[in-house]
């Protein structure tokens, strides 16, 4: 009886102070991109999420037009080195699903996870955007150091 009562009042207190049991501190964990240390992220149930500018700084997205209202959040940016093929890309709020516009072509991904809503902004998956963003960019944890590294830049 005595244990759970005490384990009831250690998850009570979790919450209290913690808002829920799977956030936890971003600075639990370390967040680097193309040797650049991100501050700017937070992480629920294991995965990182980041903010859209975050984003394309780390995998240097020549963001033409970056934007977020309460809905979406997306840019523009270049993807030939001509300059002459623009993508539109939107992540939504609180939703699995990507808009991807490259010329005429719409595409549509889903992603695993969804975005989440946080302090009025949007933030989005780390690694489902990678995947969704389908170029040559590597992530991955690294256990011991609590670190996830990001690798690669979008080619243009």
């Amino acid at each position: 009886m005595f244990k759970k009562v005490l384990g009831s009042s250690i998850l009570a207190t979790s919450l209290l102070f913690s808002g829920s049991p799977t956030t936890f501190a971003s600075n639990s964990i370390q967040v680097e991109g193309n040797d650049m240390v991100y501050s700017d992220f937070t992480v629920v149930n294991d995965h990182v999420y980041v903010q859209l500018d975050t984003l394309t700084d780390m995998v240097g997205a020549l963001a033409r037009w970056g934007f977020e209202d309460k809905n979406r959040a997306g840019f523009i940016t270049g993807f030939s080195s001509e300059g002459n093929s623009n993508a539109f890309i939107y992540w939504f709020k609180n939703s699995k699903k990507v808009k991807i516009t490259l010329d005429d072509n719409i595409e549509e991904v889903n992603m695993k996870l969804s975005t989440i809503s946080k302090d009025n902004r949007i933030y989005i998956p780390l690694r489902e955007a990678i995947v969704a963003l389908n170029k040559d960019i590597k992530i991955e944890w690294k256990n011991k150091e609590k670190k996830v590294t990001v690798k690669g830049k979008i080619i243009y």
